[in-house]
């Protein structure tokens, strides 16, 4: 397996269509979110039109088994845009601070590697914080795998399910030392196929 950093301008039609598949699959599918701008087969909203970085697990077979989408918080991001109401104070416009959404997996052994590998991507830009939105369920499995974060809002119903939204740091000692622990997730974490250096110059500007 290897992981993959792009963006949607990186991608040819090819890869793009199995990325949209694999999301409404994930999202649509698995899920059951109701998302009004989904199309029979493709998930996309909003956010995808601002060329956000997109960190992609990629199997044996060359398929997506895993990704997430990286948004700066200068520009418009999903907290900002759709669940501003459920933060304590206005969500973050900062250059340090970053979004992860539309983050699954589809083997729960990966879901460590990918995510600190969203938190490595967001350093590598000049992240310091990242924010995001999480149920209940994935709030638990944060705090059993050790990342340390914060609500910066109430737990609030929402179309059935209870979402917080949280902030943490993109260092995190306890999931590195769990990394470095594990031969098996230390091989998935550093075999990474990107070009950072070309990515930044492509990365957008707000405000």
């Amino acid at each position: 397996m290897k992981f993959t950093i792009t963006r949607l301008d990186k991608m040819n039609n090819s890869e793009k269509k199995r990325l949209g598949y694999y999301r409404y699959c994930q999202f649509v599918q698995r899920l059951g979110w109701n998302l009004p701008e989904c199309t029979e087969g493709a998930e996309w909203d909003e956010f995808d039109k601002t060329n956000p970085l997109f960190i992609l697990a990629i199997d044996a077979s060359d398929e997506i088994c895993g990704c997430a989408r990286l948004l700066p918080t200068t520009g418009p991001y999903l907290l900002d845009g759709v669940f501003a109401h459920l933060c304590d104070s206005p969500p973050p416009k900062k250059k340090y601070i970053w979004e992860i959404s539309r983050f699954a997996v589809s083997y729960p052994n990966i879901a460590r590697a990918l995510f600190l590998k969203c938190l490595d991507c967001c350093h590598s830009f000049g992240g310091l914080e990242v924010v995001g939105i999480v149920n209940r369920s994935m709030e638990r499995y944060y705090t059993y795998i050790g990342v340390n974060f914060k609500r910066i809002g109430p737990v609030t119903p929402y179309e059935g399910e209870d979402l917080i939204p949280i902030s943490l740091s993109v260092i995190q000692n306890k999931l590195s030392e769990y990394l470095n622990n594990d031969a098996a997730q230390r091989r998935i974490f550093l075999y990474t196929k990107s070009d950072l250096g070309q990515l930044r110059k492509t990365q957008p500007e707000f405000g």
